[in-house]
């Protein structure tokens, strides 16, 4: 397989669940830890020759897709008690993913040095601390209130 093919099955994994998230409103949502560890899982074991952070940084894009697409798109009111549950899939999805990242340059880039190891592993680290913060401030101006 080769990795545009591979890039295209995480996408359509991906649009996927937006698609039953706006046809099936709490499924999107609740599918988000276990879409975002199967992407994840499928990049990290079977890309060939990507970067680690080329990696984390297609990992992240289709993490925030996914968020917007089911934000936008994903059928019923966004109340505090419905943000608040999104973004504690997210949160867990957050874990799943960085998680097998860390496994994944652990075990698949062993020729690497531990200084490349170890840059890689603050750079995928920051860049999903910072996009979770920015969610957590960003989130209290979509919520409805009724």
């Amino acid at each position: 397989m080769t990795d545009n093919n591979l890039y295209l099955i995480s996408l359509g994994i991906v649009v996927s669940n937006i698609i039953l998230g706006h046809l099936f409103a709490p499924i999107g949502i609740i599918l988000v830890p276990v879409v975002i560890s199967i992407v994840s899982l499928l990049l990290v074991i079977l890309n060939k020759n990507m970067s680690l952070i080329r990696l984390t940084l297609l990992i992240l894009s289709l993490i925030i897709l996914n968020d917007l697409g089911l934000l936008f798109f994903a059928g019923g009111t966004l109340d505090k008690v419905g943000l608040s549950l999104h973004n504690l899939f997210l949160l867990i999805s957050y874990i799943l993913s960085f998680i097998v990242i860390t496994i994944g340059f652990f075990t698949k880039y062993k020729d690497s040095s531990n200084k490349i190891k170890l840059k890689s592993f603050l750079f995928s680290f920051m860049i999903f601390a910072v996009y979770f913060a920015f969610k957590m401030v960003i989130s209290q101006y979509l919520v409805v209130e009724y």
